[in-house]
């Protein structure tokens, strides 16, 4: 009775939301209106990246952001079923902080500087292993 005051969002990929809308007769014309959203491309994943770095005040090399840049590109390239867009990019970034704070946390007097910087040492091991690299710290 209240339409004009109810809005329902459901969302998710493609395929399982044609899927959900067809598991039942009414659901499809109970929400009629269908806006997707493109995936965004290498480019615009490390842009969301750097924006996670400054929001946590993480600085980094030119190396670092050349070899993330490279697994955005593959990312994008082999895409998997539940590619998950910016929601990649924020898990991305706390595997490398949780790498970067391991790496940290054998070492003694650590800076203020040290635990806002990232190296290619807190990469996850998984990208060098898969894409056949070796990169020197």
């Amino acid at each position: 009775d209240n339409r004009d005051d109810l809005v329902v969002i459901v969302a998710g990929y493609p395929e399982l939301m044609n899927k959900f809308l067809q598991s039942n007769p009414g659901l499809s014309s109970r929400f009629p209106k269908t806006i997707h959203f493109p995936d965004y491309d290498a480019e615009e994943l490390l842009e969301i990246f750097k924006k996670f770095c400054v929001e946590n005040s993480v600085r980094f090399n030119k190396s670092v952001l050349e070899v993330v840049k490279e697994y955005f590109e593959s990312e994008v390239t082999h895409k998997v079923r539940n590619f998950g867009n910016a929601r990649m990019v924020r898990n991305y970034f706390e595997q490398i902080m949780i790498n970067q704070a391991n790496r940290l946390a054998i070492k003694e007097n650590i800076s203020d500087a040290m635990l806002c910087r990232i190296t290619l040492e807190d990469i996850p091991i998984k990208f060098f292993i898969e894409n056949n690299k070796l990169y020197s710290a």
